[in-house]
Order: structure tokens, then sequence, then C-alpha cells
């Protein structure tokens, strides 16, 4: 399994942000495989998730299609463009879930054991281990 951290630039309307996609199946084309998080803020893997801090809030998404494991550029509808800023390899720890994901990344910048879990109206992302 893969993931990738796109920065998203140039919506109208709304503020620059990073997606995180993690793969969840295999599949390849339009199959909506990846869960989908955005960053509140423009930074990521940001001050969170560095040596000093290991929790970062996210909002979930709809899920996205596979191909955006591979895809940099304009969004349709208007949506501004992506561009990458880490990818690599992903290891479920546990079967996903709806309300949690526990996996192990292996990319430039996100590297280490992380749970994604679900926290009130939002999600956090937590470093749990190196």
């Amino acid at each position: 399994m893969r993931f990738v951290v796109l920065h998203h630039t140039d919506w109208p309307g709304k503020p620059d942000h990073y997606d995180l996609l993690i793969q969840t199946k295999k599949g390849h084309g339009d199959d909506r495989f990846l869960r989908a998080f955005a960053t509140v803020t423009d930074d990521f893997p940001s001050p969170a998730l560095d040596e000093t801090s290991d929790q970062c809030l996210l909002h979930a998404q709809e899920d996205h299609r596979i191909r955006y494991l591979d895809y940099e550029g304009l969004v349709g509808g208007e949506r501004g463009q992506v561009s990458r800023a880490d990818e690599g390899k992903c290891e479920h720890i546990e079967p996903p879930s709806g309300s949690r994901l526990k996996c192990h990344l292996q990319g430039e910048h996100l590297r280490g054991t992380f749970e994604i879990r679900k926290r009130d109206e939002a999600w956090i992302i937590e470093k749990i281990q190196n």
C-alpha cells in the first residue's frame, strides 16, 4: 500500500492546505480507495509531527480516487492545484475502521507509526512510534 501528501493551493475561497491520502485497498483508475484528510493549516508535516510535536489536527474528506497517488496538477471544478509534498509506503497495523487508522508510513517526511483517530468533529494524526 502507499500514501501521498499533496499541497493543495489556489482553490478560490479556501485556504491552502495539505491533503493526506492513505491507500486502504488495492485498485486502480477511478476506484475510491484512498482515505483522505486535509490539514487545518498550511503546514504539513508541520511544526506538528516533527521532533518537538507529535500531533496535527485534520478534517476528513470524501475518499479519493487511487489515481491521486501519482497525480500532480490542476484539480477539476476550478478547485486549484496539487503538488506532491511527500509519498511512500504504508503498512496498516490494524484494518482501517470508520473512526481510526493505524499504520506505519515510510516517506521522506512522514516516517514512523501513526494513529489517525476521530475526536469529536475533527480528526487527529499522532505519531506513536518512530
